[in-house]
């Protein structure tokens, strides 16, 4: 929003006018090979973790777009092995393979954003339109998790259940990690809500 000022006088100068804001991102499912290439390349660069081919084209991965850039995105998988399971323990995938009933688990992986395209529009842009698609999912759960201890602090404003708190492997590395559920009938809410804080912060 440009910001006017009041003239003073008849030698007031008036400020420049601002730029115009730049093109918002769009969120759409990838369309070509270039872009879950893409997709990787900035998911990699952002996180530090790869993502396997195979795993991104038997899922549903959704691109933030701008000026024909893949700038950030999410993925969302109802297919085993569901790449959340597959971090933790074997015994622990074990103990937890009731709460990932195959067919009727969907699993949010890969979320983010490259720092050209972060902000409070594109952050909550992205997250409505995961919040949409994971609910059009028609799955009953919704797991997701974190190794990083910023985002468990955000996830659990969610209110989620936590299934697993410990050792897990992501791309042959081992880290301290956070594993959660929640039920798809909350999902948007509890998603709304957390957009709705971050909105007011």
């Amino acid at each position: 929003m440009v910001e006017e000022r009041q003239r003073r006088g008849a030698t007031a100068v008036l400020p420049a006018p601002k730029r115009a804001a730049g093109p918002r991102v769009r969120v759409r499912r990838a369309q070509t090979t270039a872009e879950l290439a893409d997709f990787r390349a900035g998911y990699a660069s952002a996180s530090g973790y790869r993502v396997a081919q195979d795993y991104l084209q038997r899922a549903a991965v959704f691109v933030a777009v701008r000026n024909q850039l893949v700038l950030g995105g999410f993925v969302l998988n109802t297919e085993p092995p569901l790449r959340t399971m597959a971090r933790l323990p074997g015994p622990e995938q074990r103990r937890l393979a009731a709460a990932f009933p195959a067919g009727d688990t969907v699993e949010v992986t890969c979320v983010w954003l490259a720092p050209p395209a972060r902000g409070p529009i594109a952050s909550t842009i992205l997250w409505s339109h995961l919040m949409w698609r994971t609910g059009r999912s028609h799955t009953a759960h919704v797991v997701f998790g974190t190794e990083v201890d910023r985002l468990r602090q955000l996830y659990e404003r969610l209110r989620p259940q936590m299934l697993y708190t410990g050792r897990v492997r992501v791309d042959g590395l081992e880290r301290h990690g956070w594993v959660y559920a929640i039920p798809n009938g909350r999902w948007p809410e509890a998603l709304l809500r957390l957009l709705v804080a971050r909105w007011r912060r």
